[in-house]
């Protein structure tokens, strides 16, 4: 269904074609515009809209929409998703972290429905380098406003592997990496801070006036060693890229943690992040190959493991 009907709403009009894959630009611009009806106040800041261009985007449908207004990007969240993410905290987070300036200011923010819309920026052809994304993440971190939520990583373990029951498929994939988390020595108490959580290439935009987050869903308060370990291996930074990374952290006032939390908390990165894929493939989101995702993770992490101090 690609058109508003009088004998439904345009609520199921829009679950219909969110179930879907927007397999053209015409279904896309046609749920964009499904969703410009139901939130109203989107009109005001986009008027017509002539295109809708799916962007990537994993556990939501993303576009980048030309209007009579500008250039903006809409997001919307997938189906499977809906209710596994704290929208209010996000769009409190997301404000703090815009009013610190190392953040995308929202344009629209609807915690209730998941939509968000932002002005589109045109990456410049330059990826970050990774001093600035150090810089940018230190600043982050010393945000004086605390962010709703907090980082609680067996909590999020247990809420992932909650999602997995039933697939002994998924769930032994993952075993190995399970006993080696539970060997783990403890990470050190060091203080809670402002954090992304999700600090991979595809959150970090390189624009004309330097680098910026977007993409706040799972930011919280959270231990510092878990954005960078995050970054540096999202980023696949090496040795001396990862120098540069902590150094550009260091200029900003930031003590790094030290190299053993740093090793361990990548250890715990690569389980969350496998733990998730094997989630969404568990869910049917077809957005990627998770489970490939996963192994990958699941493989360097036990890797990293046999280098770690254990109990």
């Amino acid at each position: 269904m690609t058109h508003l009907s009088h004998s439904v709403s345009g609520s199921e009009v829009f679950q219909d074609i969110a179930e879907g894959v927007c397999s053209s630009s015409q279904a896309g611009l046609d749920l964009c515009r499904l969703v410009i009806l139901e939130h109203s106040v989107l009109q005001g800041h986009l008027g017509e809209v002539h295109s809708a261009t799916r962007l990537p985007g994993l556990t939501n449908q993303v576009f980048w929409l030309d209007s009579v207004e500008g250039a903006f990007v809409l997001r919307l969240p997938r189906p499977e998703t809906l209710g596994l993410i704290d929208r209010a905290a996000e769009k409190f987070n997301l404000e703090v972290a815009a009013n610190a300036g190392v953040a995308l200011s929202p344009v629209f923010c609807d915690p209730a429905s998941g939509v968000l819309l932002s002005i589109a920026i045109t990456q410049k052809q330059e990826p970050v380098l990774p001093a600035d994304l150090g810089r940018l993440v230190g600043r982050l971190h010393q945000c004086e406003t605390r962010f709703k939520g907090e980082f609680d990583f067996a909590k999020l373990v247990a809420a992932q592997m909650a999602l997995l029951t039933g697939r002994e498929d998924l769930l032994i994939r993952f075993a190995p990496l399970a006993a080696a988390l539970a060997g783990l020595l403890p990470v050190e108490e060091t203080g809670l801070v402002c954090s992304h959580c999700d600090l991979s290439p595809g959150n970090v935009l390189s624009s004309a006036a330097g680098p910026i987050l977007i993409d706040f869903e799972y930011a919280a308060m959270g231990p510092a060693a878990w954005d960078l370990a995050y970054a540096v291996l999202e980023h696949a930074y090496g040795p001396r890229d990862e120098a540069n990374f902590l150094q550009g952290y260091c200029e900003t006032g930031r003590a790094v943690p030290s190299v053993g939390e740093l090793r361990s908390m990548k250890v715990r990165c690569d389980a969350l992040s496998a733990l998730w894929a094997l989630a969404q493939s568990a869910q049917g989101n077809d957005a990627g190959d998770f489970v490939a995702f996963a192994d990958l993770r699941i493989a360097r992490a036990l890797k990293a493991a046999d280098g770690t101090p254990s109990l």
